[in-house]
């Protein structure tokens, strides 16, 4: 429900405005489009964005014309700020292909729990426990899945990762076969 404000209360909440018609501290005032236009065109792709851009971006929001927009660029802003940092976290972190096959979980795990997708690591029993509860996506066939590093092993040549039966299915993956994985922040 909106309530009406009262012509004193209204030009506090869009704060000072110039005899002009535009906010304090604005030389101009900016439309919804403009906006968008170039934050689009800044954050395209996985290039390093300044913060120097990142403040032109607030001053624009900051001189709209209209208060009431404001709020719809600021999530615009922070939407495609959080786009750009999973493309730029996807090109520091390709997809890298590895021998996997998938074992029926049950008993106890080397790290003491069990995950929903589970897959077993063979840095577990190399590296340590601290690698237990790492996120890691897999790809295989059109599918992925994001699965919790949970066990130790495989501790057979040539393969490098146990997934869970879980994890197997929601991949529609059987046997002993290439996955693509990417650990996940």
């Amino acid at each position: 429900m909106r309530f009406l404000l009262g012509a004193a209360s209204a030009v506090a909440a869009l704060g000072t405005v110039s005899a002009s018609g535009s906010p304090s501290g604005c030389s101009r005032v900016f439309t919804v489009a403009e906006t968008e236009h170039a934050i689009d065109r800044d954050f395209r792709g996985a290039r390093n964005v300044t913060a120097s851009q990142t403040a032109a971006y607030r001053h624009m929001i900051r001189c709209q014309r209209f208060a009431y927009n404001r709020p719809k660029l600021r999530r615009y802003l922070a939407a495609t700020v959080r786009a750009w940092r999973v493309r730029r976290y996807n090109a520091a972190n390709p997809i890298q292909y590895a021998t996997a096959s998938w074992y029926y979980d049950q008993g106890s795990t080397a790290c003491g729990f069990h995950a929903r997708y589970g897959v077993a690591s063979p840095d577990v029993a190399y590296i340590g426990p601290w690698i237990c509860g790492r996120h890691v996506e897999f790809y295989f066939d059109g599918r992925s899945v994001i699965a919790t590093v949970d066990d130790a092993g495989p501790f057979i040549a040539g393969r490098s990762w146990d997934l869970g039966e879980s994890t197997a299915g929601a991949l529609g993956f059987s046997g002993v076969q290439t996955v693509g994985y990417r650990p996940v922040r």
